[in-house]
Protein backbone atom coordinates (compact mmCIF):
# COMPACT_ATOMS: atom_id res chain seq x y z
CA UNK A 1 0.00 0.00 0.00
CA UNK A 2 1.35 3.43 -1.12
CA UNK A 3 2.26 5.73 1.61
CA UNK A 4 0.36 9.61 1.57
CA UNK A 5 3.71 11.17 0.23
CA UNK A 6 3.47 8.47 -2.62
CA UNK A 7 0.28 9.00 -3.32
CA UNK A 8 1.27 12.59 -3.57
CA UNK A 9 4.11 12.23 -5.56
CA UNK A 10 1.80 10.01 -7.86
CA UNK A 11 -0.84 12.52 -8.07
CA UNK A 12 1.65 15.06 -9.02
CA UNK A 13 2.55 13.56 -11.99
CA UNK A 14 -1.09 13.91 -13.55
CA UNK A 15 -0.83 16.24 -16.37
CA UNK A 16 -4.01 16.42 -18.72
CA UNK A 17 -7.40 17.19 -18.04
CA UNK A 18 -9.05 13.89 -18.20
CA UNK A 19 -6.71 12.83 -15.41
CA UNK A 20 -8.05 15.74 -13.25
CA UNK A 21 -11.70 14.81 -14.29
CA UNK A 22 -11.06 11.50 -12.91
CA UNK A 23 -9.48 12.60 -9.71
CA UNK A 24 -12.25 14.75 -8.92
CA UNK A 25 -15.25 12.38 -10.22
CA UNK A 26 -16.33 15.11 -12.92
CA UNK A 27 -16.51 15.31 -16.46
CA UNK A 28 -13.72 16.74 -18.83
CA UNK A 29 -16.35 19.09 -20.02
CA UNK A 30 -17.11 20.77 -16.64
CA UNK A 31 -13.42 20.73 -15.74
CA UNK A 32 -12.43 22.40 -18.90
CA UNK A 33 -15.73 24.78 -18.32
CA UNK A 34 -13.92 25.57 -14.35
CA UNK A 35 -10.66 25.92 -15.91
CA UNK A 36 -11.51 28.54 -18.95
CA UNK A 37 -14.56 30.57 -17.20
CA UNK A 38 -16.67 29.87 -20.04
CA UNK A 39 -19.94 29.35 -18.66
CA UNK A 40 -21.55 29.14 -15.50
CA UNK A 41 -20.25 26.45 -12.74
CA UNK A 42 -21.95 25.79 -9.87
CA UNK A 43 -19.56 27.75 -7.23
CA UNK A 44 -18.81 24.55 -5.16
CA UNK A 45 -18.27 22.85 -8.05
CA UNK A 46 -15.59 25.37 -8.96
CA UNK A 47 -13.84 25.48 -5.61
CA UNK A 48 -13.42 21.29 -6.18
CA UNK A 49 -12.17 22.13 -9.21
CA UNK A 50 -9.57 24.40 -8.72
CA UNK A 51 -8.76 22.89 -5.39
CA UNK A 52 -7.73 19.66 -7.32
CA UNK A 53 -5.91 21.48 -9.98
CA UNK A 54 -3.81 23.31 -7.05
CA UNK A 55 -2.97 19.75 -5.32
CA UNK A 56 -2.12 18.00 -8.63
CA UNK A 57 0.05 20.86 -9.47
CA UNK A 58 -1.75 20.70 -13.09
CA UNK A 59 -0.96 23.31 -15.60
CA UNK A 60 -3.17 23.86 -18.82
CA UNK A 61 -0.93 23.01 -22.18
CA UNK A 62 -0.87 26.57 -23.47
CA UNK A 63 0.44 25.44 -26.93
CA UNK A 64 -2.52 23.29 -27.00
CA UNK A 65 -4.91 26.26 -25.95
CA UNK A 66 -3.18 28.56 -27.63
CA UNK A 67 -3.63 26.67 -30.42
CA UNK A 68 -7.34 26.01 -30.55
CA UNK A 69 -8.26 29.72 -29.82
CA UNK A 70 -5.83 31.56 -31.94
CA UNK A 71 -4.06 33.24 -29.34
CA UNK A 72 -0.88 32.95 -27.38
CA UNK A 73 -1.14 35.75 -25.05
CA UNK A 74 2.46 36.82 -25.85
CA UNK A 75 3.59 39.89 -27.99
CA UNK A 76 7.14 40.56 -28.69
CA UNK A 77 9.02 43.90 -28.65
CA UNK A 78 11.80 44.42 -31.08
CA UNK A 79 14.22 47.02 -29.99
CA UNK A 80 18.01 48.01 -31.12
CA UNK A 81 19.83 47.62 -28.21
CA UNK A 82 18.35 47.14 -24.20
CA UNK A 83 21.66 48.62 -23.07
CA UNK A 84 20.73 51.44 -24.56
CA UNK A 85 19.22 53.72 -21.46
CA UNK A 86 16.31 55.42 -23.16
CA UNK A 87 15.26 52.15 -24.37
CA UNK A 88 15.26 50.64 -20.92
CA UNK A 89 12.42 52.91 -20.23
CA UNK A 90 10.34 52.17 -23.39
CA UNK A 91 10.52 48.06 -22.48
CA UNK A 92 9.42 49.17 -18.78
CA UNK A 93 6.27 50.67 -20.67
CA UNK A 94 5.45 48.08 -22.40
CA UNK A 95 5.73 45.66 -19.82
CA UNK A 96 4.09 47.15 -17.50
CA UNK A 97 0.70 47.87 -20.10
CA UNK A 98 1.18 44.13 -20.95
CA UNK A 99 0.82 42.47 -17.91
CA UNK A 100 -2.38 44.48 -16.76
CA UNK A 101 -3.73 43.11 -20.02
CA UNK A 102 -2.15 39.55 -18.91
CA UNK A 103 0.29 39.43 -21.33
CA UNK A 104 3.60 38.10 -21.47
CA UNK A 105 6.61 39.97 -23.49
CA UNK A 106 9.48 38.23 -25.28
CA UNK A 107 11.84 41.11 -25.76
CA UNK A 108 14.09 40.71 -29.00
CA UNK A 109 17.00 42.38 -29.27
CA UNK A 110 18.40 43.07 -33.01
CA UNK A 111 21.64 44.93 -32.36
CA UNK A 112 21.00 47.10 -35.61
CA UNK A 113 21.04 44.06 -37.86
CA UNK A 114 18.35 43.48 -40.13
CA UNK A 115 19.52 39.57 -40.24
CA UNK A 116 18.85 38.77 -37.00
CA UNK A 117 15.63 41.69 -36.82
CA UNK A 118 14.32 38.79 -39.83
CA UNK A 119 15.26 35.92 -37.53
CA UNK A 120 13.42 36.67 -34.83
CA UNK A 121 10.38 37.45 -37.37
CA UNK A 122 10.55 34.90 -38.76
CA UNK A 123 10.51 32.91 -35.63
CA UNK A 124 7.71 34.34 -33.71
CA UNK A 125 5.48 35.13 -36.08
CA UNK A 126 4.02 31.62 -36.77
CA UNK A 127 1.69 31.71 -33.87
CA UNK A 128 4.28 32.38 -31.30
CA UNK A 129 2.99 35.84 -30.74
CA UNK A 130 0.02 37.61 -31.48
CA UNK A 131 1.64 40.47 -32.55
CA UNK A 132 4.97 43.20 -32.67
CA UNK A 133 6.02 46.07 -31.03
CA UNK A 134 8.83 47.45 -33.06
CA UNK A 135 11.53 49.75 -32.40
CA UNK A 136 14.01 48.93 -34.66
CA UNK A 137 13.36 49.44 -38.04
CA UNK A 138 15.21 50.99 -40.48
CA UNK A 139 14.87 51.72 -44.40
CA UNK A 140 16.17 47.91 -45.30
CA UNK A 141 13.91 46.04 -42.80
CA UNK A 142 12.29 44.25 -45.00
CA UNK A 143 10.66 41.55 -42.80
CA UNK A 144 8.64 44.16 -40.71
CA UNK A 145 7.66 45.43 -44.39
CA UNK A 146 6.18 41.76 -45.19
CA UNK A 147 4.75 41.73 -41.64
CA UNK A 148 2.77 44.78 -42.56
CA UNK A 149 1.89 43.49 -45.90
CA UNK A 150 0.04 40.70 -44.43
CA UNK A 151 -1.58 42.33 -42.04
CA UNK A 152 0.07 40.54 -38.97
CA UNK A 153 -0.83 43.26 -35.85
CA UNK A 154 2.22 45.45 -35.04
CA UNK A 155 3.09 48.99 -33.27
CA UNK A 156 5.95 51.25 -34.68
CA UNK A 157 7.62 53.23 -31.69
CA UNK A 158 10.11 56.09 -31.59
CA UNK A 159 10.97 55.16 -35.14
CA UNK A 160 8.91 55.46 -38.09
CA UNK A 161 8.93 56.38 -41.37
CA UNK A 162 6.08 58.40 -43.46
CA UNK A 163 5.78 56.54 -46.27
CA UNK A 164 4.43 53.39 -44.09
CA UNK A 165 0.79 54.23 -44.18
CA UNK A 166 -1.52 51.53 -42.46
CA UNK A 167 0.70 51.47 -39.25
CA UNK A 168 -0.02 52.26 -36.14
CA UNK A 169 2.97 54.32 -34.24
CA UNK A 170 3.69 55.78 -31.39
CA UNK A 171 6.64 58.54 -30.95
CA UNK A 172 7.06 62.34 -31.10
CA UNK A 173 7.43 65.30 -33.19
CA UNK A 174 11.15 64.67 -33.93
CA UNK A 175 11.28 67.60 -36.11
CA UNK A 176 9.05 70.10 -33.98
CA UNK A 177 11.25 68.86 -30.86
CA UNK A 178 14.94 69.30 -32.26
CA UNK A 179 13.17 73.07 -33.66
CA UNK A 180 11.97 74.01 -29.93
CA UNK A 181 15.42 73.05 -28.23
CA UNK A 182 17.31 75.34 -31.00
CA UNK A 183 14.78 78.41 -29.78
CA UNK A 184 15.61 77.81 -26.06
CA UNK A 185 19.11 77.95 -27.03
CA UNK A 186 18.66 81.16 -29.03
CA UNK A 187 16.40 82.70 -26.26
CA UNK A 188 19.23 81.98 -23.53
CA UNK A 189 21.81 84.08 -26.10
CA UNK A 190 23.47 81.62 -28.49
CA UNK A 191 24.53 82.24 -31.85
CA UNK A 192 26.47 79.12 -32.52
CA UNK A 193 24.77 76.53 -31.81
CA UNK A 194 26.60 73.57 -32.82
CA UNK A 195 24.90 69.82 -33.19
CA UNK A 196 25.71 66.22 -32.42
CA UNK A 197 23.33 63.81 -34.99
CA UNK A 198 23.36 60.16 -34.55
CA UNK A 199 22.76 57.95 -37.81
CA UNK A 200 21.51 60.14 -40.52
CA UNK A 201 20.09 57.15 -42.18
CA UNK A 202 17.56 56.92 -39.31
CA UNK A 203 14.17 59.00 -39.67
CA UNK A 204 14.65 60.12 -35.88
CA UNK A 205 17.73 62.10 -36.77
CA UNK A 206 17.35 63.10 -40.32
CA UNK A 207 13.51 65.08 -38.67
CA UNK A 208 15.73 66.75 -35.52
CA UNK A 209 18.37 67.65 -38.17
CA UNK A 210 15.77 68.88 -40.35
CA UNK A 211 13.77 71.06 -36.90
CA UNK A 212 17.41 72.17 -36.57
CA UNK A 213 18.14 73.82 -39.50
CA UNK A 214 14.46 75.57 -39.94
CA UNK A 215 14.98 77.04 -36.58
CA UNK A 216 18.62 78.52 -37.62
CA UNK A 217 16.72 79.64 -40.84
CA UNK A 218 13.70 81.03 -38.70
CA UNK A 219 16.65 83.08 -36.55
CA UNK A 220 18.86 84.49 -39.37
CA UNK A 221 21.59 82.25 -37.45
CA UNK A 222 24.64 80.83 -40.68
CA UNK A 223 24.33 76.33 -41.01
CA UNK A 224 27.89 76.01 -39.93
CA UNK A 225 28.91 72.28 -41.33
CA UNK A 226 31.85 73.25 -38.65
CA UNK A 227 29.81 73.19 -35.98
CA UNK A 228 28.03 70.08 -37.21
CA UNK A 229 28.74 66.40 -36.05
CA UNK A 230 26.73 63.65 -38.19
CA UNK A 231 26.89 60.19 -37.28
CA UNK A 232 28.05 59.73 -33.81
CA UNK A 233 27.84 56.71 -31.75
CA UNK A 234 27.12 57.53 -27.84
CA UNK A 235 30.25 57.35 -25.44
CA UNK A 236 32.38 56.76 -28.59
CA UNK A 237 36.75 57.59 -28.73
CA UNK A 238 35.16 59.56 -32.37
CA UNK A 239 32.86 61.16 -30.93
CA UNK A 240 34.68 62.55 -28.29
CA UNK A 241 37.57 63.37 -30.44
CA UNK A 242 35.15 64.96 -33.15
CA UNK A 243 33.55 67.51 -29.86
CA UNK A 244 37.27 68.59 -29.11
CA UNK A 245 37.97 69.71 -32.55
CA UNK A 246 35.00 71.52 -32.42
CA UNK A 247 35.17 73.06 -29.37
CA UNK A 248 39.13 73.87 -29.94
CA UNK A 249 39.02 75.45 -33.30
CA UNK A 250 40.65 79.38 -33.73
CA UNK A 251 37.64 80.24 -35.09
CA UNK A 252 33.61 79.18 -35.24
CA UNK A 253 33.77 78.02 -31.82
CA UNK A 254 30.42 77.08 -30.51
CA UNK A 255 28.63 78.98 -27.69
CA UNK A 256 26.11 75.87 -27.02
CA UNK A 257 26.26 72.00 -28.47
CA UNK A 258 22.09 70.48 -29.25
CA UNK A 259 23.08 66.71 -28.97
CA UNK A 260 20.08 64.62 -30.19
CA UNK A 261 20.49 62.22 -27.27
CA UNK A 262 21.33 62.06 -23.62
CA UNK A 263 23.99 59.65 -23.82
CA UNK A 264 25.70 62.21 -26.35
CA UNK A 265 25.21 65.04 -24.81
CA UNK A 266 26.77 63.44 -21.72
CA UNK A 267 29.93 62.14 -23.86
CA UNK A 268 30.06 65.97 -25.28
CA UNK A 269 29.79 67.22 -21.42
CA UNK A 270 33.14 64.38 -20.64
CA UNK A 271 34.84 65.88 -23.98
CA UNK A 272 34.33 69.56 -22.99
CA UNK A 273 35.63 68.67 -18.74
CA UNK A 274 38.65 66.62 -20.95
CA UNK A 275 39.58 69.95 -22.27
CA UNK A 276 39.01 72.38 -19.94
CA UNK A 277 35.98 73.99 -20.97
CA UNK A 278 33.74 74.82 -17.99
CA UNK A 279 29.74 74.10 -19.00
CA UNK A 280 27.75 75.88 -18.87
CA UNK A 281 30.25 79.36 -18.33
CA UNK A 282 31.81 78.42 -21.54
CA UNK A 283 29.60 76.52 -23.59
CA UNK A 284 26.00 75.30 -22.64
CA UNK A 285 24.93 71.64 -23.24
CA UNK A 286 21.22 70.22 -24.63
CA UNK A 287 20.40 66.91 -24.96
CA UNK A 288 17.56 65.04 -26.07
CA UNK A 289 15.24 62.12 -24.06
CA UNK A 290 15.15 62.89 -20.40
CA UNK A 291 16.87 59.64 -19.65
CA UNK A 292 17.32 59.17 -15.19
CA UNK A 293 21.06 59.54 -15.77
CA UNK A 294 20.63 63.13 -16.99
CA UNK A 295 19.86 64.82 -13.34
CA UNK A 296 22.47 62.92 -12.41
CA UNK A 297 25.41 64.12 -14.07
CA UNK A 298 27.23 67.11 -13.46
CA UNK A 299 26.11 69.50 -13.78
CA UNK A 300 22.57 68.15 -14.54
CA UNK A 301 21.89 68.23 -17.79
CA UNK A 302 18.98 70.29 -19.84
CA UNK A 303 16.70 67.96 -21.94
CA UNK A 304 14.31 67.64 -24.35
CA UNK A 305 11.91 65.27 -22.63
CA UNK A 306 10.37 62.26 -24.11
CA UNK A 307 7.46 60.58 -22.61
CA UNK A 308 9.63 57.36 -22.86
CA UNK A 309 7.57 54.95 -20.65
CA UNK A 310 4.07 56.25 -22.08
CA UNK A 311 5.24 55.82 -25.84
CA UNK A 312 5.76 51.81 -24.64
CA UNK A 313 2.36 51.72 -22.80
CA UNK A 314 0.94 53.52 -25.43
CA UNK A 315 1.61 50.98 -28.28
CA UNK A 316 0.69 48.24 -26.60
CA UNK A 317 -2.87 49.63 -26.00
CA UNK A 318 -2.61 50.30 -29.62
CA UNK A 319 -1.98 46.56 -30.67
CA UNK A 320 -4.31 45.04 -28.05
CA UNK A 321 -6.79 46.99 -30.59
CA UNK A 322 -5.00 45.23 -33.54
CA UNK A 323 -5.17 42.03 -32.38
CA UNK A 324 -8.78 42.38 -30.95
CA UNK A 325 -10.08 43.75 -34.27
CA UNK A 326 -8.48 40.48 -36.06
CA UNK A 327 -10.19 38.32 -33.62
CA UNK A 328 -13.56 39.60 -34.03
CA UNK A 329 -13.19 40.24 -37.99
CA UNK A 330 -13.52 44.22 -36.46
CA UNK A 331 -12.44 47.38 -38.29
CA UNK A 332 -9.28 49.21 -36.27
CA UNK A 333 -8.25 52.62 -37.71
CA UNK A 334 -4.26 52.85 -38.17
CA UNK A 335 -2.69 56.58 -36.77
CA UNK A 336 0.35 58.00 -36.10
CA UNK A 337 0.35 59.51 -32.64
CA UNK A 338 3.04 61.81 -31.72
CA UNK A 339 3.20 63.05 -28.33
CA UNK A 340 4.17 65.80 -27.01
CA UNK A 341 7.65 66.48 -25.75
CA UNK A 342 9.10 69.06 -22.99
CA UNK A 343 11.58 71.06 -22.05
CA UNK A 344 13.39 70.15 -18.73
CA UNK A 345 15.79 72.88 -17.87
CA UNK A 346 19.23 72.02 -15.75
CA UNK A 347 22.53 73.37 -14.84
CA UNK A 348 24.32 72.31 -18.21
CA UNK A 349 22.85 75.49 -19.70
CA UNK A 350 22.48 79.43 -18.65
CA UNK A 351 21.68 82.64 -20.20
CA UNK A 352 24.60 84.38 -22.36
CA UNK A 353 24.27 87.76 -20.80
CA UNK A 354 24.80 85.99 -16.87
CA UNK A 355 27.86 84.09 -18.58
CA UNK A 356 31.29 85.00 -16.55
Amino acid sequence: MQTFAEQRCDRRKLTNLKDVAEYVGMSVSTVSRVLNDKAYVDPSTRRIVLAAVEELGYRPNALARSLKIGRTYTIALLIPDIQNLYLTMIVRGVEDAARQEGLTVILCNTDENTDIEAEYINVLRDRWVDGFVISSISKKSDSIRRLKNEGYPMVLTVRYYDYLSGIDTVAVDNFNAAYQAVKYLYELGHRQIGLVLGDISLNVYKDRFAGYREALRDFDLPLNERIIIKNAVDGSEALIHDVEMMVNQPTDCPDAIFATSDLKAISVMHALHKNGKQIPEDISVMGFDDIPLSSLVHPTLTTMKQPLYEIGQLSVQKLISQIEAKATNGQHIHSIELLPTEIISRQSTRRRSERL
